[in-house]
């Protein structure tokens, strides 16, 4: 299975320039979604350029999902959320956001709260870690998380990838649909179109048979 690009905002930066680094990234190719993870944004310019990014997004055909905040994703126009596992409030989300918005799930600890998780009316369950600093190596509890799901759950999966092409390599394997990539793409010294044309180059080779 050929694996798609979930690509997660630069964690730090000045507001223009965040704008720019996305809009480049965009510009290297493939991109299924874009996670703008506001937690990572000063909450002075939260707003505006969150607006900014999702309109980069409308512009490149990508889905711009926020993560944990509902209005601000309303506000903004973004096609869904991501929201950091929580039963009571993923509940909420669902009678409030469905059927026209995408609905994914992160933060998930353990098999069994994927499960439930994985029996709402969700669209993705995201393994790997959001608020935790990136290793050339892929997170070793989200791949195996990815890999136990994805031969037994329909529902999509993305797989959080290291800072390194091994990494992009060892969660492609794990048969998720969508692989993640944050530094990866930010820290690559030839740019950040470079690194989702790289990226999207190791993804090629795991088209269907």
């Amino acid at each position: 299975m050929r694996p798609r690009l979930f690509l997660i905002t630069p964690i730090d930066g000045p507001a223009d320039q965040i704008v720019a680094r996305v809009s480049a990234a965009l510009s290297g190719g493939d991109v299924a979604s874009l996670l703008i993870d506001i937690e990572a944004i000063d909450p002075g310019n939260r707003q505006t350029l969150v607006k900014s990014l999702v309109e980069v997004c409308q512009k490149a055909d990508v889905a711009a999902l926020i993560r944990n905040d509902t209005q601000l994703a309303g506000h903004a126009g973004a096609d869904g959320v991501h929201v950091d596992a929580d039963l009571g409030d993923l509940e909420s989300i669902l009678t409030s956001f469905r059927p026209r918005n995408i609905i994914g799930v992160g933060g998930i600890a353990n098999r069994h709260d994927a499960l439930l998780v994985g029996n709402m009316d969700i669209d993705y369950v995201f393994f790997g870690q959001l608020d935790r600093p990136e290793n050339e190596n892929a997170d070793p509890v989200a791949i195996a998380m990815a890999e136990w799901w994805s031969p037994i759950v329909e529902i999509p999966c993305i797989a959080l990838a290291g800072n390194s092409d091994e990494a992009l390599l060892q969660a492609c394997e794990t048969g998720a649909e969508f692989v993640g990539i944050r530094a990866y793409a930010w820290n690559n010294h030839d740019g950040p179109a470079d690194a989702v044309r790289k990226a999207n180059g190791i993804l090629d080779g795991f088209k269907d048979e």
